[in-house]
């Protein structure tokens, strides 16, 4: 099931990114609330500025223990929602330069899916270990 979630979260993030490339759905929205508007994203998060190289390569090592934890743990649905923010990001850098991104809110940022998916995913994975802890704990009291 999970395999079926990550292709099709994949793909819906992928038609976005080609949709607003193309210009196709650029300016669709309530303007200055939320909108989309195609922007090339040459850096990482909040802005921060480092070299392409570094850059893949972060994210490869990233992904492998994306990976590793995917097939080592419990929840994986949301490694999968991150797994999938990675690959569609690390595609966009590695044969584009830059990560595609077109969802405008409030003019104060513009992100994508695969952004929406990391952000969820690591959400969704803290809720996990902080309800394993709190699990861990009674049980060890017992």
């Amino acid at each position: 099931m999970n395999i079926i979630i990550f292709f099709l979260l994949l793909i819906v993030d992928r038609l976005f990114k080609i949709l607003a490339m193309n210009n196709i759905i650029n300016n669709i929205g309530i303007k200055n609330i939320l909108f989309f508007e195609f922007y090339k994203n040459y850096n990482l998060a909040l802005g921060i500025k480092l070299n392409n190289i570094i850059i893949i390569f972060t994210s490869i090592i990233l992904f492998i223990l994306l990976i590793y934890y995917f097939y080592n743990k419990s929840n994986k649905i949301s490694f999968c929602f991150i797994a999938v923010g990675f690959i569609s990001n690390l595609y966009d850098r590695i044969f584009y330069g830059y990560v595609m991104d077109y969802i405008n809110i409030f003019n104060i940022g513009i992100f994508n899916i695969s952004d929406c998916l990391i952000i969820i995913g690591i959400i969704l994975l803290l809720i996990n270990i902080t309800k394993n802890d709190k699990k861990n704990k009674v049980n060890s009291n017992r």
